[in-house]
């Protein structure tokens, strides 16, 4: 109701003072700006969905690779433990080997050195220096017996020098073999005395890996059996445990296969991660440069509004203050131009629907003639076609306003002097200022935006212009000047 009586003071104003000073708000802009604040609305709406199943994506991806790196943390942990007591197995089975070996070595040590020995005495006994000197002496005595008569002490001397000479020779040769022996005996003590101390450093280790492993079973395997056995036994253990330890190997082979497919997974994940969290990084500012701009836009919508509420305000009061001094007779023109306005706009709007009727007959005829190319049309759609009728129109709807227009200006030719139309001229500049000064706090932006043009008033060239614009409107008096200054 009150845009309604807005609009009618807008046009009785544009009726007296012949010029578009009051602008109003067209409707199209400010529809336009709600469904731009929708749609603003809706992509917010539809970021913050987004934004919210990234989140939740995000959430269920990182809780499945936590799981997944929980298994497989899990997963090393009972490999590695495996793989521990496989290697003490292993090195359990390996120092048995290494003992056995180091007690044959030790016994082949003991049997090499016990034939030396006995090798080394019989040789001693044979060929002894002693028994060598008892020799020379049972012979220098044999020779130191009573001698004939006959022979001489030079025969003597030389044997006794030969004998000498022999007992020497033996000596260095016995010393040669002795020497070389000696060193070999003390060769073979000090190997034997490092074999020793190894057998009882394995010895020892053997025991505190028996101990820590605990392997009872192993002492009670050992006792009441022979080494053979027991050797045998080992054996069968340590092929069986080879062959698991081959098998091992291949599974562990298999494992870390498996564990690089899963590195390469997890790489690619993590790529797939980074690339879902920039692409959320990039919503988030899409989001927060359209929060921005929003902002912006609502209060670019918010100070035009009020700019327009104040103008709005202003014209209304000008339009009271104006409609409380014209008199009857000016109330009754301007009711008749607008009734005759209304005329006007009415023929306008025939005019305009049959415009629309005759293009969509011509849409509709080009689509036929497209489809049946050997169609031609009929009389009765020439007929309706034809400008003729849109003629007739015009010259009635020209006819009516220039009778509409002569009645009005016979009724006020008797009225209007020239000293009224100068003082109709003071009221239009009046009315500038007072528009100019309203409407000086408008920005050039809002005014182009949100053009306040008046509903149902042409503008003021196209009212020139046309012939059914009146060219003359009622005056104002001396006293309604008056009152409006």
């Amino acid at each position: 109701m009150e845009t309604s009586e807005v609009a009618r003071s807008f046009d009785d104003v544009d009726r007296l003072i012949q010029v578009n000073e009051f602008p109003e708000p067209s409707a199209s802009d400010i529809q336009h700006l709600q469904k731009e604040l929708r749609r603003l609305q809706a992509e917010l709406d539809e970021c913050r969905s987004l934004v919210t199943v990234a989140e939740c994506e995000k959430e269920n991806v990182v809780e499945t690779e936590e799981r997944k790196r929980k298994e497989e943390v899990a997963s090393i942990q009972r490999i590695m433990e495996e793989a521990v007591s496989e290697a003490v197995r292993n090195t359990s089975s390996r120092y048995e080997k290494e003992l056995s070996q180091l007690q044959k070595t030790n016994e082949k040590l003991e049997s090499d050195l016990q034939e030396l020995k006995n090798k080394d005495k019989t040789d001693i006994s044979r060929e002894g220096v002693l028994a060598a000197v008892t020799k020379s002496l049972k012979r220098v005595g044999n020779l130191g017996g009573p001698l004939p008569f006959t022979s001489s002490t030079g025969e003597s001397i030389e044997n006794l020098e030969e004998s000498m000479r022999k007992a020497q020779e033996d000596a260095e040769m016995l010393r040669s073999l002795v020497v070389p022996l000696e060193e070999e005996i003390k060769a073979l003590k000090d190997k034997l005395r490092s074999t020793d101390e190894q057998l009882r450093e394995y010895e020892t280790a053997f025991a505190n890996l028996v101990k820590g492993l605990g392997s009872d079973s192993l002492s009670e395997m050992i006792k009441g059996k022979g080494p053979a056995e027991v050797v045998k036994h080992l054996d069968e253990k340590l092929t069986s445990l080879s062959q698991g330890l081959q098998a091992e190997k291949a599974s562990r082979s298999d494992l870390e296969m498996y564990v690089a497919v899963l590195n390469t997974r997890e790489a690619a994940w993590q790529a797939d991660m980074d690339k879902l969290r920039l692409e959320l990084q990039e919503v988030c500012q899409l989001l927060e440069k359209e929060k921005k701009e929003h902002v912006q836009l609502k209060r670019t919508w918010q100070m035009a509004n009020d700019q327009f509420l104040e103008a709005q305000r202003l014209q209304i009061m000008d339009m009271s203050r104006m409609q409380s001094v014209l008199t009857s007779e000016q109330q009754r023109q301007i009711a008749e131009a607008k009734k005759r306005d209304e005329r006007r706009m009415e023929l306008e709007r025939q005019m305009k629907s049959m415009e629309r009727k005759d293009s969509e007959e011509k849409a509709n005829e080009a689509e036929k003639g497209r489809t049946s190319p050997f169609s031609r049309p009929s009389s009765a759609k020439l007929v309706k076609s034809s400008p003729v009728m849109n003629h007739k129109l015009l010259v009635n709807s020209n006819k009516l306003s220039q009778d509409l227009d002569s009645q009005i200006n016979t009724s006020t030719r008797a009225r209007s002097i020239p000293d009224n139309l100068n003082l109709t001229e003071n009221v239009l500049t009046e009315k500038r200022s007072l528009s100019s000064s309203a409407l000086n706090g408008m920005s050039k932006d809002n005014l182009k935006n949100s053009s306040l043009v008046p509903i149902n008033s042409p503008p003021v060239k196209e009212a020139q212009m046309t012939p059914t614009t009146p060219k003359k409107v009622p005056s104002l008096t001396q006293d309604q000047l008056k009152a409006l200054s």
